[in-house]
């Protein structure tokens, strides 16, 4: 799709009449795979096939546009708001982008191409009671690096979710899934259809919450199907604000997973590696003598075996030791940081959600029958704890590493110095005062003795003890809690039994910790994801219509869709039969019955082409409809009043086509897509190349 046409239409007060202006004509640089104009503003959010998405002003001028994707872009749908552009992509993943800058708000994957996306807001269930308060209790999260929201969401971002109007996401997939979210956050169902096979081309949730219509490919066969989700309605708005929570529990959980990997990517192995050297030379050590008996000596007398003086000059070398002091003192800040200004932050603001979800739970009726349970909360809270324990942990571990690790380095490179012969200041002869004597005596006790390894040949050191605790595995070399302020704090305060300060696990390291913590949290709201998608119920299904295979179901999509009254009753419109025309509509309720059928285009004895293109919802009370007939395209405006209204006679196709309808003529321009908003009173229509003709 190479080219586009902007439109702009004036509809009388009670009748339709379009008196079309052409207000610019543009050339793309791509193939657009969907288009949709915002429902609140003159912009246009445009696909790409390279996964790239675009957002256009009325005049053409660019907003933003996002990078290619890894993945195409299958489907674009707008908050009803219209300050937040979903995107679908054909490998699951779903992104809610912020309308001024394309910030990623919230992100998932659904795990399977996605077909379709539709969000409908319910105004009249708002919760008018409750008022997000977060930001006067918690610290200001240091914003994410420009490369992490490849993975993670800046958690600043999130007010922007939530416009206070409960609304449902809906996703459909090509394997019979429709996945609701609530707020476009949180997962409160999958409804499964008959078959597996299916790829969901349309849904829609009635304006009373009660049913949810589904329109399925199925081979060659549309099919349709009516569900209820009965605590869907009257839970709403507890569904609203859970789904907040759900949202910056899970924001939250990223960003310090993205913290997480960046401690671990500052940390520095070169500690091991003179570890490893040490181990070597500890082989030829005397029997019964250890590395720590040598030095210790050495700190003693100030004298050294000729084979410790050789190893330390030539192995460790005096700018060896001072490259590596700087580079570990350089590493253990970096971690230290991080750890400081945003895991412990961030924990803190878990904390505050996470007890802002124990008081729902606790609420039963209201929140206890969509499946959150007290003591499945409770249990984040104590994982959560564990971690912030183990965090402080690290954090004296590191304090500690920096400051006897530095002394144990000065110390050695004056040894060596001395060693070597040369002549050294004044200032430098003087002993280590006690206080840091005392750190060094420590630091060679218990980092140079020998860990036993079953089976291993050399001798093994213990230096480095930060890493540790990024690995997935238990710690090898266990810090007692009678070591840390925490036991002083839970024994002199009588905490033992609190919440917050019960069950440390001392073996356990941070990342272990941070995954069972992620686990909690999935499991605490999946159930109310198997509450409310165990509660559905499908009220009817049957089949519509069928069509050829060699039709591009992209295209029947685009003639399929809905509209609700103003008395509430839900109508679906589909084809029957496009090639030539034919469009049959729906009354959509617990049964089915078939209203009537139209025919758009003109009758025809030739092989010109003819047949409806796209039919989409202009505004509540008409539709634009998009055809071909005798090979002009044409663009026309259609009344649903009079569509219902029309008298249904039975075995009669009633003929569209310059009778009812008011249509535009666009000659031969050829019209591929086209996308309408009536608040705006808008059109843009897409042609399959560089041709842009308009009469």
């Amino acid at each position: 799709l190479d080219c586009a046409l902007d439109w702009a239409m004036d509809l009388l007060s009670n009748k339709v009449n379009l008196c079309y202006k052409l207000r610019s004509e543009r050339s793309l640089s791509g193939d657009i795979v969907a288009l949709q104009w915002s429902p609140k503003m003159d912009l246009l959010a445009l696909a790409n096939s390279d996964g790239s998405v675009v957002l256009n002003r009325l005049s053409w001028q660019r907003v933003w546009i996002t990078s290619p994707g890894h993945s195409s872009v299958t489907a674009i749908s707008w908050r009803p708001d219209g300050r937040v552009l979903v995107v679908g992509h054909k490998d699951g993943l779903v992104t809610l982008r912020e309308v001024e800058d394309a910030k990623i708000l919230h992100k998932f994957n659904i795990g399977i191409e996605i077909m379709q996306l539709s969000w409908a807001a319910y105004p009249k269930f708002s919760c008018s009671g409750y008022q997000d308060n977060s930001s006067l209790f918690t610290c200001l999260l240091q914003p994410l690096d420009e490369n992490d929201y490849e993975t993670a969401v800046d958690p600043n971002q999130l007010a922007s979710c939530d416009d206070g109007t409960p609304s449902v996401l809906m996703i459909g997939d090509v394997s019979g899934s429709v996945y609701l979210y609530v707020s476009g956050l949180f997962h409160v169902a999958t409804v499964r259809l008959h078959s597996p096979v299916e790829k969901v081309v349309w849904t829609m949730l009635s304006r009373d919450l009660k049913y949810l219509l589904v329109v399925s490919a199925n081979g060659e066969k549309l099919m349709y199907y009516s569900f209820t989700i009965p605590l869907l309605k009257p839970r709403i708005s507890e569904l609203n604000l859970v789904a907040l929570k759900f949202a910056f529990i899970s924001c939250l959980i990223k960003y310090i997973n993205v913290a997480l990997k960046g401690m671990s990517e500052a940390w520095e192995d070169a500690l091991l590696l003179m570890d490893a050297k040490m181990a070597d030379y500890a082989v030829n050590l005397p029997d019964g003598t250890t590395l720590a008996d040598e030095l210790l000596m050495l700190l003693a007398s100030g004298k050294a075996r000729d084979e410790l003086k050789e190893f330390l000059i030539n192995e460790l070398t005096e700018k060896g030791l001072q490259k590596l002091g700087l580079s570990i003192k350089i590493s253990y800040t970096t971690i230290k940081k991080i750890a400081a200004s945003r895991v412990l932050n961030a924990i803190t603001s878990l904390q505050y959600h996470m007890s802002e979800l124990l008081g729902m739970s606790n609420w039963y009726d209201k929140f206890g029958v969509l499946g959150l349970s007290p003591n499945d909360v409770k249990a984040c809270l104590t994982a959560l704890r564990c971690f912030a324990v183990k965090t402080h942990e690290l954090l004296l571990i590191i304090e500690n590493s920096i400051k006897s690790g530095g002394i144990f380095f000065e110390w050695l490179i004056l040894v060596i110095r001395k060693l070597s012969g040369e002549v050294l200041p004044a200032t430098q002869h003087q002993c280590p005062d006690s206080g840091d004597l005392k750190l060094l005596i420590n630091f060679l006790k218990k980092h140079l003795t020998v860990t036993s390894q079953p089976g291993a040949r050399k001798q093994q050191f213990n230096m480095e003890v930060v890493g540790q605790y990024f690995d997935n595995q238990d710690l090898s070399n266990i810090m007692e809690m009678s070591h840390t302020i925490w036991d002083k704090i839970i024994s002199h305060a009588g905490l033992d039994d609190c919440l917050w300060f019960g069950d440390y696990q001392p073996s356990k390291s941070l990342i272990q910790l941070f995954h069972c913590l992620h686990q909690q949290v999935d499991h605490v709201f999946a159930l109310t994801n198997d509450s409310l998608s165990n509660s559905v119920v499908c009220n009817h299904h049957c089949e519509l219509t069928t069509y050829s295979v060699q039709d591009d179901i992209r295209k029947v999509q685009a003639l399929i869709g809905g509209f609700i009254t103003k008395e509430c009753k839900s109508y679906l419109y589909f084809p029957t039969s496009p090639n030539m025309g034919f469009i049959e509509l729906f009354l959509s309720s617990n049964c089915v019955s078939v209203i009537k059928q139209f025919q758009f285009t003109a009758s025809a004895e030739d092989t010109r082409r003819r047949g409806v293109i796209s039919l989409q919802n202009y505004d509540a009370e008409s539709l634009s409809v998009l055809f071909v007939d005798n090979d002009i395209y044409s663009v026309a405006q259609l009344s649903t009043n009079v569509l219902i209204h029309i008298p249904n006679e039975p075995n009669k196709i009633t003929s569209l086509a310059n009778s009812v309808m008011e249509v535009e003529n666009l000659a031969t321009f050829p019209a591929d897509m086209i996308a309408v908003t009536g608040s705006r009173r808008l059109a843009c229509i897409v042609s399959t190349n560089m041709q842009c003709t308009y009469k």
